[in-house]
């Protein structure tokens, strides 16, 4: 079970209540990944927002005909808020490397617990603008 004490280590739930940790632990769904194992394809609508633990997730993007290879999660991370908040389906697959843990919290409750900490949705946007900057860099550094 995911614990607040292990959220409150880190970035960006840092900045949320111990009683927001304790609600999203309360809430969060527990998922183990095998290797090979495939979180969501791309296309998929969103399953929320993931905090992986444990383990390493490659993403791959399908691409004439091919899945290239666009980047990893690494533990610990977390990912997912830009297709929460944007209710766009999902840009791309994530494929289990090793055992991986993660825990879900599904969209509404993603949305509820950014709404409720300006501070936290301050470090969710700022991630979400990371994110993009550094996929139009992956785009251009492809294209040439």
């Amino acid at each position: 079970m995911l614990c607040s004490e292990y959220l409150a280590q880190k970035e960006p739930f840092d900045k949320l209540p111990a009683n927001r940790l304790d609600w999203i632990c309360d809430r969060a769904e527990s998922i183990h990944l095998e290797p090979g194992e495939v979180l969501v394809r791309q296309g998929d609508p969103s399953l929320g927002f993931f905090i992986q633990t444990h383990g390493q997730i490659t993403v791959t993007q399908h691409s004439n005909g091919t899945e290239m290879p666009v980047g990893r999660h690494q533990s610990p991370s977390f990912f997912g808020e830009i297709q929460v908040l944007t209710e766009d389906a999902v840009p791309v697959t994530l494929t289990a490397d090793m055992k991986t843990e993660l825990y879900r919290l599904n969209c509404p409750d993603f949305l509820d617990l950014v709404h409720s900490c300006r501070e936290f949705e301050k470090d969710i946007f700022r991630t979400v603008g990371q994110r993009l900057r550094g996929l139009e860099t992956f785009i251009r550094t492809r294209e040439k």
